[in-house]
């Protein structure tokens, strides 16, 4: 009942996304125009050409026949405009194309008459047009394709046939550019005669086929459901017949999206296992508990009807498996937690404060790098560290209320004295650099469970990045029988 309710809930606002995806669309027409005209008009334009080709052994010639104009001399062709009796001059006749005598051996020929243009395409001008075209289809599939148009097809008939319409005004547009607007500038400018437009003929037809392709790949793995009236975004990929489901940690990010990239994250699992990876609430609540966050990861996975699956929690989702691992045992075929506590301790409360206080300043760069220098070793770090402030502006987070308050859900971490009721088969990885649950934690749940482990020596919080064998472990262990 609750989808049924979302579901009207968006149609009543089926008109203003609408509105909201032509909008982009057409900025994104609009901002194509300058790119098409500099990708096939990058042209050099050689006006009143007329020169006498004296062949190929003349010195003069072979030197400056791209752009020197000749002089008349008494061996040309009569200036008679129309070349009265050339068939007779030449012995030979006239070739249509070309207006001048075909080739039949002679020393001298002549060149097509004064006041021709010759345009030659600019390889520079072309290629720097492409360039900017491809960087603007990006930005159209990041901003358009993976925000609007996305949230448009999510819904039912009238959604998609609002934002397949919005679609196809945006494509008519582009046809209107690439088609009209050269053959105007043709007929009323001899500057643009000769410029080769049919090169951008084929852009709408291009940008239709890849929007319908990354469309149709984006709505394979990138899902949303609703769950009482709150969005829940999970990314499914691979071809297995087995389960798998990835609970990520806290992150600035969030799922929605980001499919494509998990699924080439993952691949080690894509044969053998369907993914699963899933993100919290949209709309998290300011009392919310890591048990409640739990809870929904197993209503989604119902939801969509898993009735078993292998669990992967890594740093706050390895509280959030702990949860769901102990509360639905018989669900939970095998459990995977990576650098993850148990309980809280000192250097979790410090860490979680620190992102409260920056948050509520509205200061993310400096979570993002604080994180990042903590996360990863030196060497890691330096290949990152000139582009660091860089990627902290790209990663701002949808809602900064919502990341605060995720951050804080930690602070309701106590599944210690609980560990004993999770039954399945369990592998911790731990890291012994990790300055944010530290090491301990993982040895805790490993003493606990005695359970497999894994400890990487010389790598820090941010192991299931860095580390190369990461997901090749995790994928031994769930192997395994």
């Amino acid at each position: 009942m609750e989808i049924k309710d979302k579901i009207e809930l968006q149609q009543s606002d089926i008109i203003k996304k609408s509105l909201i995806l032509l909008g982009f669309l057409l900025l994104f027409a609009i901002l194509s125009v300058p790119f098409y005209f500099l990708m096939t008009a990058g042209a050099k334009d050689v006006t009143n050409e007329k020169r006498v080709e004296k062949g190929v052994n003349d010195p003069a010639f072979v030197e400056n026949a791209s752009d020197t104009v000749y002089e008349e001399d008494a061996t040309q062709v009569p200036s008679d405009e129309t070349f009265p009796g050339i068939d007779g001059y030449y012995g030979g006749e006239i070739d249509p194309n070309t207006g001048l005598p075909y080739d039949t051996g002679a020393s001298n020929t002549v060149s097509k008459g004064s006041g021709d243009k010759v345009i030659r395409l600019n390889g520079f001008a072309f290629f720097i047009g492409m360039i900017l075209i491809l960087i603007l289809y990006i930005a159209y599939f990041e901003i358009v394709l993976k925000k609007q148009f996305r949230v448009l097809m999510q819904g039912e008939r009238v959604s998609l046939i609002a934002s397949l319409v919005a679609f196809l005004i945006f494509i008519l547009a582009e046809i209107f550019e690439v088609f009209l607007i050269p053959n105007y500038l043709v007929e009323t400018s001899v500057i643009f005669k000769g410029i080769p437009w049919g090169i951008a003929y084929a852009i709408p037809i291009f940008l239709a086929f890849f929007t319908l392709i990354a469309t149709w790949v984006d709505a394979n793995v990138n899902h949303t459901v609703y769950i009482e009236n709150v969005a829940f975004h999970y990314a499914q990929f691979g071809r297995g017949g087995r389960n798998l489901i990835l609970i990520p940690g806290l992150s600035m990010k969030t799922v929605e999206g980001q499919g494509l990239a998990l699924a080439w994250q993952f691949r080690d699992f894509f044969q053998d296992y369907t993914v699963y990876v899933m993100d919290k609430r949209d709309d998290v609540k300011e009392d919310v508990t890591l048990r409640e966050l739990a809870e929904d990861i197993y209503a989604v996975a119902d939801y969509i009807g898993l009735v078993g699956a292998d669990v992967v929690g890594v740093s706050q989702g390895g509280m959030i498996a702990q949860y769901f691992a102990i509360d639905h045992p018989e669900f939970v075929n095998k459990l995977v937690l990576a650098v993850t506590a148990s309980k809280m301790n000192d250097s979790i409360k410090a860490y979680v404060n620190y992102c409260v206080v920056q948050a509520q300043r509205g200061d993310m760069e400096a979570i993002m790098i604080d994180s990042f220098e903590k996360d990863f070793s030196q060497e890691y770090t330096k290949s990152f560290k000139p582009i660091l402030p860089l990627m902290a502006k790209l990663s701002v987070p949808k809602s900064n209320t919502r990341f605060i308050r995720l951050a804080r859900v930690i602070n309701s971490l106590d599944t210690y004295e609980e560990l004993d009721k999770i039954t399945c088969p369990v592998f911790v990885i731990g890291a012994a650099r990790d300055r944010i649950v530290t090491v301990e934690a993982s040895e805790e749940i490993v003493e606990k469970l005695n359970c497999k482990k894994y400890i990487y020596r010389n790598l820090g919080h941010g192991t299931y990045s860095e580390a190369k064998d990461f997901n090749e472990k995790i994928y031994r262990f769930l192997m395994k029988s």
